[in-house]
């Protein structure tokens, strides 16, 4: 378990609402009693020091909506506050799984608990606190900070200074040693996503055996864009519940400018060309087979994510 001092801040886990949401700043003070603080996000003044009180060592926090998550370290639980009043939704949110809960992250209506002392990575419905996997990863060193960038999960390990690299949807590891070489690893953070500006796709699917796809997707960058570079970033894709990450460094750049990957991942053929056409527009093309795609519906959403940029939009498939 992480090393703390009950009569000193051993933690300080800061998270903001959106800007649209009039940002604010949450920070859990792991002492006991323990208590979360609001801040002003942009001016740093205090909004209410002692927001929340009560608590058992908290350490992570985490927002959804209108509703701020905390985890207590000592009594094993993850509570749920009301982000404007403070107040108790439910004090005892998630109890299953946990053994020292730690860092918190959300991806969409999913709420990961890091589990120090358990050397796990928890999945829950943030929505109604239960558990769809207590053991999503497994197999980490003292886990202790969580961040989610795209469909990729990230998560500190202090006992190895390592930060592994997982994919947020399945719990695969991408890469367990991401990075290497730290001192006791804690928190972590990335940069917030940027939209596209705009999207389109068309998607075939063939039933088989085996069963393939082929998607056409074009897409314009958003405004606070600084571009891709697939060559160097993570490139992942979804359709429905499918998802394949593509990892940074296999993408090859033709002299024509277009970037291309053929390979195989996780037992899926894949066949990918991203074609840029200037003013921030490209285009997408990806065939694969063997992919699992039994639980796709009509219309459903196509998603893809390269390193902060992503956009999803619905789509029709056509069956043959």
């Amino acid at each position: 378990m992480r090393a703390f001092y009950p009569f000193r801040i051993a933690a300080a886990a800061l998270w903001t609402m959106p800007k649209t949401a009039r940002a604010q700043l949450y920070v859990a003070e792991g002492v006991i009693p323990g208590f979360v603080g609001k801040y002003d996000a942009t001016t740093g003044v205090a909004i209410s020091p002692s927001f929340i009180t009560g608590l058992n060592f908290p350490v992570g926090v985490a927002v959804l909506g209108n509703s701020l998550f905390v985890t207590n370290l000592l009594s094993h639980t993850v509570d749920e506050y009301d982000a404007t009043t403070g107040a108790a939704i439910n004090a005892s949110f998630i109890t299953v799984g946990l053994s020292h809960p730690d860092g918190l992250a959300v991806l969409g209506n999913t709420l990961f608990v890091v589990n120090n002392s358990g050397n796990t990575v928890g999945e829950y419905d943030a929505t109604t606190g239960v558990a769809i996997s207590p053991s999503f990863i497994t197999g980490l060193n003292v886990p202790v900070g969580l961040a989610v960038l795209g469909n990729t999960l990230f998560v500190t390990n202090s006992g190895s200074g390592t930060v592994g690299e997982y994919d947020a949807i399945t719990g695969a590891a991408i890469n367990a040693s991401f990075i290497t070489g730290l001192i006791g690893g804690q928190e972590i953070a990335t940069n917030p996503l940027v939209p596209f500006a705009s999207s389109f796709a068309k998607l075939e699917i063939t039933a088989g055996p085996p069963s393939s796809f082929q998607l056409n997707e074009s897409f314009t960058l958003g405004m606070n864009s600084n571009g891709i570079n697939p060559v160097t970033e993570n490139v992942t894709l979804r359709l429905g519940t499918f998802s394949v990450t593509i990892p940074a460094g296999s993408f090859r750049q033709n002299p024509n400018g277009r970037f291309a990957f053929q390979g195989s991942i996780n037992g899926v053929s894949l066949q990918v060309q991203i074609v840029p056409l200037g003013n921030n527009m490209f285009t997408f093309k990806a065939e694969g087979a063997r992919a699992d795609l039994s639980g796709l519906t009509n219309p459903d959403t196509v998603g893809l994510t390269i390193s902060v940029n992503t956009g999803s939009t619905s789509v029709t498939a056509e069956f043959s």
